[in-house]
């Protein structure tokens, strides 16, 4: 368990991968991220398709994982799921997506205390140094929310592979070395 402060971050199980597909795909949030009308570039993944993209390694705690599924917390409501993919230990870096479970959840700042919490997290016990989103345009409240997160708008960056979205909006936040790690290969404790 990850605690920060309002909000704490639980490692999913493979138990928790049917609801976090149904809080993408059947929510009252899933218009605002994917799906006709307002993307029809980004259509709602099959369970099959959700399976192939987030594989059994994001709901298991192993030493070569490179990505890893958290539900956020609220007290003991579990409002949302936050994760990271794509994990880079020699350049440092990671890209993160979150999704809140409910409508009634966002607006709160949980997402960008969620945020906030698996960045201090990754940077402390990784030495991740430069954390990746890449939301639609079109989802104006979520780039709102990164950042009040720390995140920013990086116009320069080249796509390494295709992003989710057509109008991708590459966004990044960067956290100086930890002074720990770098001495001693290793996050303090």
């Amino acid at each position: 368990m990850i605690n920060c402060g309002r909000v704490s971050l639980r490692a999913a199980e493979i138990t928790d991968r049917p609801k976090i597909f149904k809080w993408l795909t059947h929510s009252d949030i899933t218009q605002s991220l994917m799906g006709e009308p307002a993307f029809p570039d980004h259509p709602i993944p099959s369970w099959e398709e959700f399976q192939l993209d987030y594989t059994n390694s994001y709901f298991e705690d192993t030493c070569n994982n490179t990505g890893r599924n958290f539900i956020i917390l609220l007290g003991d409501t579990e409002i949302g799921t936050i994760g990271y993919d794509n994990l880079e230990r020699k350049l440092l870096s990671v890209d993160i997506d979150i999704w809140m479970k409910e409508e009634r959840y966002c607006g709160h700042g949980y997402g960008t205390e969620a945020l906030n919490c698996l960045v201090d997290h990754l940077h402390a016990n990784h030495g991740i140094r430069t954390f990746r989103l890449d939301p639609s345009a079109r989802n104006k409240r979520a780039i709102r929310a990164y950042e009040k997160a720390g995140f920013q708008i990086d116009r320069n960056y080249i796509w390494g592979r295709r992003p989710d979205y057509q109008d991708a909006v590459s966004m990044k936040k960067e956290k100086a070395p930890n002074q720990a790690m770098q001495s001693t290969g290793k996050a303090s404790d």
